[in-house]
């Protein structure tokens, strides 16, 4: 059924992708749409599907554009303000742990884990299906039920951003429970970060050291814990050095061991990544087996003590001081 708009319909002033998500996951939730997984490409294709289920259940002009008025309305108060996610914009730390957190489905483990009433979930919220009686209870969703499987994942920090918002402002209705959960991610993001940080040794501008830890990390937690295969989701693992820094420790951190299991972790990985520095290093070197007559030696010794190296940098800083000497004089070798 073809859906027509007039330029009054409150809908059409809403620029905002996400608002009008959760415009729709209302509606869902009072039964007059289906499945809050349904994803469309742009606005239009939202702001018609919104209009398409009202228009079926309201014939009222009046009383319809009253109805939007108060989806948009409860939606706004749904989502978070730009302050209260300004620590996920500043850090892309932060906001890739909290993606991991809530890819792997343990962001409502702050209070779920320790509620003592099973017939009850927090953040569940009540609805009265519409034109009835009936009363339906939603509890927290998840990142399928939102439609984000079928979306691509993040590759970049702008991206991730969107989605964590996104989900964040959808996932529930009620504010306050979702408040509390941002805040308790806050605070141990702040105490992982500026206190404890195991992985702070880790140099993001180091490429190299990036791509070796990520494997590591990779190998050791994702696969090992099935972590890779996430609610029947592949992870995509990331494919430049910047992410792969992001993704470590978002995994890293999301990892619940035990202190002294994650210090060992940390111990291992290390001594591995110093191992493997010192093979690079020793593979740059030449060894060198000889025999100096004992006065020469002594010589050398008062030249290492003078210019205050090691006796094989001495050597280096000698041969090659020479060797630009010669050149210099148009030397041949």
């Amino acid at each position: 059924m073809a859906v027509h708009t007039t330029g009054g319909d409150p809908l059409l002033k809403i620029k905002d992708i996400t608002l009008l998500k959760v415009c729709r996951d209302y509606l869902v939730r009072v039964g007059m749409l289906n499945g809050s997984e349904t994803c469309w490409p742009n606005v239009e294709g939202y702001v018609n599907d919104i209009n398409g289920s009202v228009h079926r259940y309201i014939e009222s002009t009046e009383v319809r554009n009253e109805f939007i008025g108060q989806v948009i309305s409860n939606a706004k108060s749904q989502c978070f303000s730009s302050d209260s996610v300004n620590w996920l914009r500043e850090s892309p730390e932060a906001c890739c742990w909290l993606w991991v957190k809530i890819r792997i489905g343990c962001f409502h483990d702050y209070f779920r884990r320790h509620h003592v009433n099973d017939n009850y979930v927090p953040g569940s919220t009540m609805y009265t299906q519409y034109g009835s009686v009936e009363k339906v209870i939603w509890e927290p969703l998840g990142y399928k039920n939102l439609g984000f499987d079928i979306m691509p994942e993040p590759s970049s920090h702008e991206a991730r951003l969107r989605l964590v918002i996104e989900y964040l402002n959808r996932f529930s209705d009620d504010f306050e429970y979702k408040s509390k959960l941002l805040s308790s991610a806050h605070i141990e993001w702040t105490n992982i970060y500026t206190i404890i940080d195991q992985l702070r040794w880790l140099d993001r501008k180091n490429e190299e050291q990036c791509e070796w830890v990520w494997d590591y990390i990779y190998s050791n937690i994702l696969v090992k814990y099935k972590w890779d295969f996430i609610d029947d989701i592949y992870i995509t693992p990331p494919t430049v050095p910047y992410e792969k820094y992001l993704y470590s420790y978002a995994f890293f951190y999301n990892w619940l061991i035990p202190d002294s299991s994650k210090e060992l972790f940390v111990y291992k990985i290390k001594n591995a990544w110093g191992q493997k520095k010192f093979r690079k290093k020793k593979a740059a070197k030449r060894s060198i087996n000889t025999y100096i007559d004992v006065e020469v030696g002594k010589k050398l010794d008062e030249l290492v003590e003078h210019y205050d190296l090691t006796i094989h940098r001495t050597l280096e800083m000698l041969i090659k001081k020479e060797y630009e000497r010669l050149k210099g004089k148009g030397g041949s070798f």
